[in-house]
């Protein structure tokens, strides 16, 4: 078991605490420090990998070490379910298709069309929001160059078909791509148009879906840009790229921050960034940052990031 599988009791960290504090190297001293032969907690911290007992020696393994094993593994948890989503749609076509031909002697394609380049994309998306009711459309985007391209500099356009039917598409960015000052001021153009954002540590490729309406996949799984675009109307597929597209949405971290900011700033920390990668990457100032985190550590009753971390991470489940 590891750190990562289950919540460790309170006492178990108060437990932890002390024992890191006098650094017994025998069971004796393990037993002597806590007043009990088998200390409530201990097999919790052992089975979680804080340290190791053996019948004549007691080994104390970093706490740093041992919390970030257990955020890697929850990470490539995540890296894995959202690539056997990955998976899935690759293969749904062909399955869809296959259910459509045992459905009918004729047979018939997925419904869904092959557009070329983005310009023809784009304009084909406009033709269909037009005369198809939007539901709650999101887009994940590898980078923003399709921003720059084609949505900043046709603004009035965007305000026009967004503004003025009173819906706007949710936009998932990862954090890396948002660190610049031309990519921070194409995002305050999205939220001249009430698009909600936000940032993830990564996207598996730009797609868009508007769940009970239609998608737009690139015509290669994992490109930044569409690049021309797959437009598909078949239920199966759209859910499942709806599915994705919202379990991505529901981890990432909003922006702008809410007033105290400091839960973006505690996820990113987590995820072993420095403060000035943390400013960047969320648009703040260094000084920002680092209120932050003292307001985090306020909340929390520590004194030390490490305890944060710590503290935060028994919050999060």
């Amino acid at each position: 078991m590891t750190a990562s599988d289950a919540r460790v009791s309170p006492g178990a960290y108060e437990l932890l605490e002390r024992i890191l504090r006098a650094r017994p190297s025998h069971p004796a001293e393990l037993a002597s420090l806590t007043g009990e032969d088998v200390p409530a907690g201990l097999a919790e911290l052992v089975e979680r990998g804080y340290l190791s007992i053996d019948d004549d020696r007691v080994d104390l393994i970093p706490p740093d070490r041992v919390v970030a094993a257990a955020i890697l593994e929850r990470l490539a948890q995540e890296r894995q379910a959202t690539q056997s989503v990955v998976d899935l749609l690759e293969q749904l076509p062909a399955l869809a298709h296959a259910w459509d031909l045992g459905q009918s002697p004729e047979g018939r394609a997925i419904q869904g069309e092959v557009i070329e380049g983005d310009a023809n994309a784009l304009n084909r998306w406009y033709a269909l929001i037009a005369r198809l009711t939007p539901n709650n459309p999101g887009a994940s985007h590898p980078d923003l160059s399709f921003i720059h391209d084609h949505v900043v500099p046709n603004l009035d356009r965007f305000r026009e078909e967004f503004g003025g039917r009173g819906f706007a598409i949710r936009y998932l960015f990862p954090a890396s791509a948002i660190e610049t000052d031309r990519d921070r001021a194409a995002i305050d153009v999205l939220h001249e148009l009430n698009a909600p954002v936000r940032v993830t540590t990564a996207l598996p490729s730009w797609f868009y879906v508007d769940r009970g309406v239609m998608a737009g996949l690139p015509q290669t799984w994992g490109a930044t840009s569409p690049g021309g675009m797959v437009m598909v109307y078949s239920t199966p597929v759209v859910e499942a790229i709806s599915w994705l597209f919202e379990s991505l949405w529901s981890s990432a971290t909003p922006l702008p921050l809410e007033n105290d900011g400091f839960e973006p700033v505690l996820g990113l920390m987590s995820r072993g960034r420095s403060d000035e990668q943390i400013a960047a990457a969320l648009g703040l100032g260094v000084r920002t940052v680092r209120r932050r985190i003292a307001e985090a550590m306020d909340r929390y009753d520590v004194s030390t990031r490490f305890e944060l971390g710590a503290a935060w991470a028994r919050t999060r489940g």
